[in-house]
């Protein structure tokens, strides 16, 4: 365990514990203890307590918003990077009971003692030194870790963190030593802890920052709308929360579902939020398929310099025919890449020619996967500066008569978007090899996928008509003997038998080949 050494990595922000709703002085000790006990953090103690009365982020229960109510703390604390420490009981965005809950490469962070059990027990305060410590390694950008002594174990009741910590499993502490962040920037450090200090006087953030509302539309899944917060508040001048009610697909008007495409349109989703939502810029997460204008599909639609973007889920595990942890993080890539995209044009971000930039165009997954999460050093510096709203003439200069209004990422492929390049030269430091290699592997699998599909249904086709052609000749003699309308209906049931032959076909062929991709990476592990 860490003794806090008061060293702390040069340049390195503070961390401000701030107390919400009247917290005792000796908790807050406690807490900027644990905060620095193995990290080499500067946590410092903020003056005076944040009141609950001005916050109505509460559920219907009573509860707590627990991600809210940091945000809350540090608005009124008027600090950059705080955790927020409260007696109350707080709750995930679907308000699931949490002792603390914090972004990852986040600005805020808040632990709550309602659940840690009897103050009066001697395991209280190392519960709540645990609770803290693992909860600044989340700001430092750890993930949780299925090591049940590991510090970052996630622990579902109040005994468990008895048995976690406090040090990290060596996996981990690898990977923590490894790790830079404001908090500790010169990722060169031990974890023999950092330093405490506080109260001190008053500071003030740099207000450089600009809100943003972070909205489920629909029922995305809790991880994707964590993913865009995180995304967003990483390589954006944004502080996003989420918003602490979802939107349902019911509450958007007709229009904006298309029944024959069992699609969403984009514009008419975009344009009903836009006169639902505050004052606020918003960013709308959704996993229902979008479509927009004369284009099959589109990820997301965001209004340059406007109020409202959107972007959904639904088609980012495309090409995901892999085991399932690996299609995980490919999806949740995908799902921090789109969340920068579409929050940028918020800002103003237009179309960008670097295909490693997440402004440029991506009609498929395969341009979305070349790009990186974070903008090109130009977009940076653009977007570094600015804030919400962005004046007219900003994005007037920055058009050169290019697309202006709502810029949309998804598929050209029926014809309704501008010409590119298919195979685009790769910018700067990539390398052409590895880009068209990427390029080709991926027009390779959609070939064979294609094909698949073709042979796959054309043999449970031709199955299933002889299979229910034998059966007619044997009940009313043979075919050749019947009418058309006999005929046409054993055609109409074989379409139908075909198509459940094919999927069941489909399943076992994947399963089959998962497992034995699974058995040749245990055999060479």
């Amino acid at each position: 365990m860490g003794t806090g050494t008061g060293r702390t990595t040069t340049g390195a922000e503070p961390l401000w514990i701030v107390g919400v709703g009247g917290v005792d002085r000796a908790t807050l000790e406690t807490v900027a203890e644990g905060a620095a006990e193995t990290i080499p953090v500067d946590a410092r103690i903020h003056p005076g307590d944040v009141p609950l009365s001005g916050f109505d982020g509460t559920h219907a229960e009573g509860l707590y918003h627990g991600l809210e109510l940091a945000d809350y703390a540090r608005d009124r604390s008027g600090r950059d990077r705080v955790l927020a420490v409260t007696d109350e009981t707080i709750v995930k965005p679907r308000v699931e009971r949490a002792f603390g809950l914090a972004w990852r490469h986040g600005s805020k962070a808040i632990v709550s003692t309602a659940d840690l059990g009897d103050r009066g027990d001697p395991a209280f305060e190392d519960r709540l030194r645990t609770v803290t410590s693992q909860h600044v390694g989340y700001l430092v950008g750890m993930d949780a870790c299925d090591d049940e002594t590991c510090l970052f174990h996630v622990a579902d009741d109040a005994r468990e963190f008895d048995r976690i910590g406090p040090d990290p499993c060596e996996s981990c502490r690898e990977e923590l030593l490894g790790r830079s962040s404001p908090l500790v920037p010169d990722g060169d450090w031990s974890l023999d802890g950092g330093a405490v200090s506080g109260p001190s006087e008053r500071g003030g953030g740099t207000g450089e920052s600009s809100p943003l509302e972070v909205v489920a539309l629909g029922d995305p899944d809790d991880a994707a709308v964590e993913a865009a917060v995180d995304a967003v508040e990483t390589h954006l001048p944004f502080d996003a929360t989420v918003a602490s009610e979802p939107v349902a697909l019911s509450a958007l008007p007709d229009d904006a579902y298309d029944d024959a495409r069992e699609q969403y349109d984009a514009v008419a989703v975009l344009d009903a939020l836009d006169g639902a939502v505050g004052t606020e810029p918003t960013l709308a997460v959704t996993d229902a398929d979008l479509f927009a204008n004369r284009r099959n599909y589109v990820f997301g639609v965001g209004g340059i310099g406007g109020s409202t973007a959107l972007f959904s889920t639904f088609r980012l595990a495309e090409d995901a025919d892999i085991p399932a942890s690996e299609a995980d993080r490919d999806r949740e890539t995908r799902v921090r890449k789109q969340a920068v995209t579409q929050a940028g044009r918020l800002l103003g971000a237009e179309k960008c020619s670097d295909k490693r930039c997440p402004f440029s165009s991506s009609p498929t997954v395969r341009e979305l996967d070349i790009a990186d999460e974070a903008p090109c050093d130009d977009c940076a510096a653009t977007l570094a500066g600015r804030s919400w709203p962005v004046p007219d003439e900003v994005i007037r200069s920055d058009d050169d008569g290019g697309d202006s209004g709502r810029a949309e990422t998804g598929s050209d492929t029926d014809g309704g978007g501008p010409e590119r390049d298919p195979d685009p030269e790769p910018p700067g430091e990539q390398s052409r090899v590895d880009y068209l290699w990427k390029s080709l592997v991926h027009d390779l699998t959609n070939t064979a996928q294609f094909t698949g599909f073709v042979v796959g249904f054309g043999v449970s086709l031709f199955v299933a008509f002889v299979a229910l052609g034998t059966a007619l000749e044997a009940v009313a003699g043979p075919i050749d003997g019947q009418s058309a309308q006999v005929i046409w209906l054993l055609f109409a049931v074989s379409l139908l038998a075909a198509w459940y032959l094919y999927k069941l076909l489909k399943w076992g062929v994947l399963s089959l080949g998962r497992a034995a991709v699974g058995g040749l990476r245990s055999a060479t592990e």
